[in-house]
């Protein structure tokens, strides 16, 4: 325990003896997009437009995996190879999107949630919805954090996570586990 102290104590004195430390670990902790460059965004910008297209051109094939893996083997449907597509679209598309915010909790549970009420059967249409409701909510969320707290900046990852986390919470004493499943 003593040791814990120590290294614990030596781990906030590095972070908290430079800006540019405190700014990096509030970045890679909280998430934000006031380090977020226009460059970054253009280098990142073929890698997430890859694994859009990836997911697009998998949905189909997901649509016809909800019923079931030995279904969707009848259909002709390689689901381990789809399972590996997704994987790697979802991969993909996560590490854009933390490498340009850093970790921003619940904005993918919200998005597509939100998603699945407007669309609840088609997977393109909700892919689609999804992606505009993580823009909106993330623009929504940075405004808001610049704007509460000024002349200071509150972390977006922070604000998603003080409106996702009660919502998690409802959706599931509403319903359950299932509920994250399924829209009513």
């Amino acid at each position: 325990m003593a040791l814990g102290a120590i290294f614990g104590g030596l781990a906030n004195f590095m972070l908290l003896s430079t800006r540019v430390a405190l700014e990096q670990f509030r970045f890679w902790n909280l998430g934000s997009l006031s380090a977020s460059r226009l460059d970054a965004v253009a280098t990142v910008s073929p890698l997430a437009v890859l694994g859009l297209l990836l997911a697009a051109f998998l949905c189909r094939q997901l649509t016809l995996m909800q019923m079931g893996d030995s279904q969707a083997r009848a259909l002709g449907i390689h689901t381990t190879w789809v399972r590996l597509g997704v994987l790697a679209a979802s991969t993909l598309l996560t590490a854009c999107a933390i490498s340009l915010a850093g970790p921003v909790g619940f904005l993918g549970f919200l998005a597509a949630y939100c998603a699945r009420l407007v669309e609840p059967v088609a997977l393109l249409r909700q892919l689609l919805f999804s992606t505009l409701f993580g823009m909106l909510f993330l623009l929504a969320a940075d405004v808001l954090a610049r704007w509460l707290i000024q002349p200071f900046e509150l972390p977006v990852g922070t604000l998603l996570a003080a409106l996702g986390a009660p919502t998690l919470i409802a959706i599931v004493l509403r319903g359950g586990f299932r509920a994250l499943l399924t829209v009513r």
